[in-house]
C-alpha cells in the first residue's frame, strides 16, 4: 500500500488502499458512510482552532487528489470509481 500527502491538508495522507491518517498519529481515521452510500472522513483544514468545524470530506476524493494531477479541471470534474 503506497501513501502520498493530500494538497490543501498538511499533515494528512491518503493510501491507494482508501485509508486517511494524520502523519504524527498512529493508525488510520475513521470513516462512516454517508445517506447516499459515500465514505467520508473529518479532516481539520489549516488554521483549526479547537471549537471551530473541521471539513468533512468524501474518502475517494481525497485518495483522487492525493495519487492524480488534474491537468485539465475544466474537462475532468468528477471521480468515477469502479
Amino acid at each position: 500500500m503506497m501513501w502520498a500527502q493530500i494538497p490543501g491538508y498538511p499533515g494528512y495522507e491518503a493510501s491507494t488502499g482508501g485509508d486517511i491518517r494524520k502523519v504524527e498519529q498512529s493508525g488510520v481515521k475513521r470513516k462512516s458512510v454517508n445517506a447516499a452510500g459515500y465514505e467520508v472522513t473529518g479532516i481539520r483544514p489549516p488554521g483549526y482552532t479547537p471549537g471551530s468545524p473541521h471539513d468533512i470530506c468524501y474518502v475517494h476524493r481525497l485518495v483522487l487528489a492525493a495519487f492524480l494531477t488534474n491537468r485539465y479541471p475544466w474537462h475532468y470534474d468528477r471521480v468515477d470509481h469502479i
